[in-house]
């Protein structure tokens, strides 16, 4: 039973209405988001907005005319009317004429809704094509930069314009490209909905042969599992239906089959006794899965061969087999654990060709092709006739020739046979693909001397040592591909952490000045702006902390000695964090007999004390904390006990990691640096620092640091990442 095309619609019209219907659900969902984005903006403008740089009639005459607009849009949908309203051009021109107005009315550069161009951007780039796209990029950069230009307000932010303008573009790129994305994985999923119908209809078309055949047919996958009998499969072994599913396919067929061929076989039925049947056997594929066919047909003649023959042929075969796998095993174990002896990979690579020849081949080529360029001969490995000694030739460029050209394109094995003279003999020869992500290359297999050919198993080996020459040399590139990204973290980490500290420290000085002209009569205003001048300084903190990561990281945190008071730079701190202390309840008891002098960097020694005093405050639970500092021999002591959560017994070696904490970081925050900069500090300055805690008992941090770097004997937890200044 076919289907006509008044039965069945063609899958690309299927495809057409689907799509057709996403556009119009995306258009129903930017209708509610543009509503969203209207009423917050309004809201934020009437509550927060500083009327005194801005337009107020026309921002609210802008806000009235999109509430309008918006509203039809949404409840009207004039877009399944109306195909103008589907049109790219009609939707970036009238939302950049709205955002364009509201930014005008706004402050223009000043304005904070700037912001609205980005996602305006985005939901062109999700709807329409590439060069609509582009279109909206276009007009919306240019509408903006024609606005500001208009106000005179160009002069002393180019930079930032430029900036917000490449965001804009920038914008339109990564939302084009995951509409792209998202259109595909759409139309895959359609695709594959019109296929399954298909399938069906075949599945049909199957059951109504298989269910009146006399001939028993089964159908099973790779691995042997049953997943379909006809009846009169049932009957010939005398199974259920659902008994049959359960049973392997080589109990009831054997083992035995070629595919494409008829052969007679025994097959057994569900009792034990055995019955002679002619099996045939098909393979087919579906996706990336094999599955066979088999049909029996029941007869009661046949001609048994000799068992005994057989099961020594078996016998024999099965040996051979071992031993030959055993073989390869070992060859190929060692191959493994030459390429992976160092992250040299074209050394590996001439050691790997040292060891084919002349264990597995005459001669040896391997070939690699360098970033798309030409080709690199990487060695050539054979053994003189005359000499009877190795020989290894340099690498070298080579043009690609049309036989490695011939295995890269077709990712397979070719065995072609040269000449080995001009008169007649001919060499066998097999070239194997090296193919992984960024790695494309060949071995080339010889045997020049013998002459014999490479049999399935030595083909087999040959492609396993491509396989494994090509990861081997792609984890090389890896690695040092990992190495460069590290470099390029840690760069950026120093580069974001100067440019945020310059608008930050800035910002500190606006909210100093503003908390010396808010008189004391302004207690809710004062104390508003207190709390914002704190999350400054702890942002401030937190880039410090990323910064020294990076410094120590890359080895630029030099130290710069000079004579320092311990004892003073401990009443600094004190006196800094007793603000902190006091708001999280615990009071500070400093023991400091008398002043202890050494030669340290007196801002890192300031940050040691800072993180471990802060660590302490943190995780006390407002209960006393004892802080003391005394000088033994060559060698001061800092000891600061707390009486607070305590340190879990297997959480202590690894606190002064970077990024480790014992604790909940939803509870606590930070990023877990703190320790670990001062463990990093304390180790450059010769030093070492201890942890003693119990659970609820609070926990004990001692530093102790040497007088002067003199004494100061280097351990193997000194920090490579700091170095003295000059």
């Amino acid at each position: 039973m076919s289907s006509g095309p008044d039965h069945q619609a063609s899958p690309a019209v299927g495809l057409a209405e689907a799509l057709s219907e996403k556009a119009i659900s995306a258009e129903r969902v930017i209708a509610g988001v543009r509503l969203i984005v209207i009423a917050s903006n309004s809201l934020i403008y009437a509550a927060f907005g500083d009327k005194s740089v801005t337009i107020p009639r026309l921002a609210y005459w802008v806000i009235a005319l999109s509430w309008v607009y918006a509203v039809f849009v949404y409840f009207f949908e004039p877009y399944r009317r109306f195909a103008v309203f589907l049109s790219a051009y009609f939707s970036s021109i009238s939302d950049a004429a709205f955002i364009m107005l509201w930014l005008y009315a706004t402050g223009g550069f000043y304005s904070p809704f700037y912001v609205l161009l980005f996602p305006a951007m985005v939901s062109v780039a999700f709807r329409f094509t590439a060069r609509e796209t582009t279109f909206a990029s276009l007009l919306y950069s240019g509408a903006y930069f024609t606005l500001v230009l208009s106000l005179d307000q160009l002069a002393g932010h180019a930079q930032e314009i430029l900036v917000r303008i490449t965001y804009i573009f920038l914008t339109a790129v990564l939302g084009h490209l995951i509409s792209r994305e998202v259109l595909e994985q759409t139309k895959s999923k359609i695709s594959y909905k019109e296929h399954m119908r298909v399938v069906e209809a075949a599945e049909v078309k199957f059951r109504a042969i298989a269910e009146t055949a006399s001939e028993a047919i089964i159908l099973a996958d790779g691995s042997g599992n049953l997943i379909y009998s006809n009846p009169s499969a049932q009957r010939m072994f005398g199974y259920s239906a659902e008994e049959i599913l359960k049973r392997p396919l080589e109990t009831l067929v054997g083992r035995t089959g070629v595919v494409g061929a008829t052969l007679e076989i025994a097959a057994q039925k569900k009792d034990g006794s055995e019955f002679p049947a002619e099996l045939s056997l098909g393979s087919w594929t579906a996706g990336e899965v094999t599955y066979c066919t088999v049909v029996l047909r029941d007869f009661t003649e046949r001609k048994r061969a000799a068992q005994t023959a057989l099961e020594l042929m078996r016998e024999q075969t099965l040996r051979a087999i071992a031993e030959e796998a055993e073989h390869r095993s070992t060859f190929l174990a060692e191959a493994s654990r030459v390429l992976g002896a160092s992250l040299d990979h074209e050394a590996n690579l001439r050691e790997l060709a040292r060891l084919i020849v002349p264990t597995f081949a005459d001669s040896c080529a391997i070939d690699l092709i360098e970033n798309d360029g030409p080709v690199k001969r990487i060695t050539h490995c054979t053994i003189d006739a005359s000499t009877n000694v190795l020989v290894e030739q340099e690498p070298q460029f080579l043009p690609i020739g049309e036989e490695l050209t011939q295995v890269l394109d077709s990712g397979r094995s070719s065995l072609p046979v040269k000449p080995r003279t001009a008169v007649s003999t001919r060499v066998p020869w097999l070239v194997v693909p090296m193919i992984a992500p960024r790695v494309r290359g060949a071995i080339t297999f010889a045997m020049e001397r013998s002459g014999r050919s490479f049999a399935q198993t030595e083909i087999a080996i040959g492609e396993e040592l491509g396989r494994r020459a090509a990861a081997a040399v792609e984890h090389s590139r890896l690695f040092k591909e990992a190495e460069e990204a590290v470099q390029a973290r840690d760069d950026f980490l120093s580069v974001a952490s100067h440019e945020l500290n310059t608008p930050l420290t800035a910002l500190k000085l606006q909210m100093d000045m503003l908390l010396q002209q808010v008189g004391p009569e302004a207690t809710h205003l004062r104390n508003r702006v207190v709390r914002a001048r704190r999350q400054v300084l702890r942002i401030t903190k937190l880039i410090g902390n990323l910064l020294d990561v990076s410094r120590i990281s890359s080895g630029k945190l030099a130290l710069e000695f000079e004579d320092v008071d311990f004892c003073e730079v401990l009443r600094e701190v004190v006196e800094r964090l007793e603000e902190t202390c006091r708001r999280a309840g615990s009071s500070l008891q400093i023991s400091v007999p008398g002043p202890v002098i050494g030669r340290w960097d007196r801002m890192r020694i300031e940050q040691v004390v800072t993180n471990l005093l802060t660590n302490a405050i943190k995780y006390g639970e407002g209960k006393p904390i004892e802080i003391s500092v005394e000088k033994s021999d060559d060698v001061a002591r800092l000891k600061i006990c707390d009486s607070g959560i305590g340190i879990p017994p297997e959480e202590q070696p690894r606190i002064f990691d970077r990024f480790s904490r014992a604790q909940s970081v939803h509870r606590y925050g930070g990023f877990g640096l703190g320790l670990w900069i001062v463990r990093q500090i304390v180790d450059a300055l010769g030093g070492s620092i201890e942890v003693q805690s119990k659970p609820d008992e609070g926990s004990t941090f001692l530093v102790k640091l040497p007088l002067s770097p003199e004494a100061a004997v280097p351990g193997p937890k000194s920090s490579p990442g700091l170095a003295q200044a000059p």
